[in-house]
């Protein structure tokens, strides 16, 4: 939900597929994700809500490795009982994942689809048990999810699960070469905080007190060209943020004379990683 509290958030995610059909039927049949709509091989997918969350495009060209680009996206459940239905209904379809973290925050599944995006799918844990300090900074760890716990908590998932209501894109990560151009990028435009940073690989950012509705990561290495516009893989994370808040992002990009384009619905730019992202106004 977009609130006050987080002026800025991140709202769906389009990516380029080699074949959208058969990566659509993916999403569909194994994990659960409703079809709203589908034209000229563009596939919506998203919530039993009819939110759309996935965005899926054609016609890709073959990913190029060592580009900068999506590292997961993490789709955020409501409640503890519904990542835990998810469990189940991947163990019935014989999906794989590939971990399952505690991360102090929250509890993740990791998976990755048949080409190669890389999946998150988690619950946050109530706020009064993260790890806030008094700068506002949030600690998080990695520590290995106890699945046989997470099971029980439900007895059985139903044979047309679909994904909850209320199920959202709670945030985007990222894999990109300069670690604190970019940051930097959505500090000064989109007013992210850095809330973790490990090392001089990784940070996540915040609007507002989150732990991160981005992370970006340099663990392919620190030399890595710009996605090309068709590339398989992410095509653009696409936000949304209140009226006054887009006014003000504006404002900011036309002070640091940054390009952007505008739309009927907001606006479009491509950040210092070459990764486009569409902000977009409040429904």
């Amino acid at each position: 939900m977009l609130t006050t509290t987080y002026p800025i958030v991140p709202k769906k995610v389009q990516l380029n597929a080699l074949n959208s059909t058969h990566l659509a039927q993916y999403y569909q049949d194994q994990l659960g994700f409703t079809l709203i709509k589908e034209k000229d091989e563009i596939f919506s997918l998203g919530n039993r809500d009819s939110d759309i969350l996935l965005e899926i495009f054609p016609h890709a060209q073959k990913r190029v490795n060592k580009t900068s680009g999506l590292y997961h996206t993490a789709f955020l459940f409501p409640k503890e009982s519904d990542l835990a239905h998810f469990y189940k209904y991947l163990k019935t379809h014989h999906t794989p994942l590939q971990g399952a973290s505690h991360h102090g925050y929250s509890k993740a599944l990791y998976l990755q689809d048949p080409e190669g995006n890389g999946l998150e799918f988690y619950y946050d844990l109530p706020i009064s048990q993260w790890d806030i300090n008094k700068e506002g900074q949030i600690k998080g760890v990695t520590n290995r999810l106890d699945l046989s716990e997470l099971s029980q908590l439900v007895s059985s998932t139903a044979p047309d699960y679909q994904l909850p209501r209320q199920t959202k894109v709670g945030h985007f990560h990222l894999q990109v070469g300069q670690l604190d151009k970019v940051a930097h990028f959505y500090q000064t435009i989109l007013h992210l905080a850095t809330k973790q940073k490990i090392n001089h690989h990784a940070q996540f950012l915040a609007s507002g007190l989150y732990h991160h509705h981005l992370a970006l990561n340099t663990w392919l290495g620190l030399e890595l060209d710009h996605p090309h516009t068709n590339t398989q893989g992410i095509r653009s994370c696409v936000w949304q943020c209140h009226p006054t808040e887009i006014t003000a992002i504006i404002q900011r990009l036309n002070e640091l004379h940054y390009p952007y384009t505008n739309k009927k619905i907001g606006i479009e730019l491509i950040d210092p990683a070459g990764i486009r992202l569409k902000i977009n106004r409040m429904d």
